[in-house]
């Protein structure tokens, strides 16, 4: 089940990033990079889906994603959970 969970999140994130324009990729990288605190190989393990992604990074990432383009990577609850589907 946790493998499964992963990569769900792997397949979130990477899909998210495969989206983002060429030009864009490096600087939305390296502002998820300062938000999170998280050096590049981190952020790396979480793309490849080596590492989970902790849920106080994951409210994080959305909203550098919603400052973006006002979308969302990760689907959080109300309590700012994952959810499972």
């Amino acid at each position: 089940m946790e493998a499964k969970k992963v990569e769900k999140e792997k397949t979130e994130l990477y899909k998210w990033m495969d989206r983002v324009p060429a030009g864009d990729v490096k600087s939305v990288k390296e502002e998820i990079l300062r938000v999170c605190i998280v050096e590049d190989h981190i952020f790396r393990n979480w793309k490849s889906g080596a590492t989970r992604v902790s849920p106080l990074e994951k409210k994080t990432i959305n909203q550098v994603s919603q400052s973006y383009n006002g979308t969302n990577v990760f689907k959080l609850d109300d309590d700012d959970n994952t959810t499972e589907t």
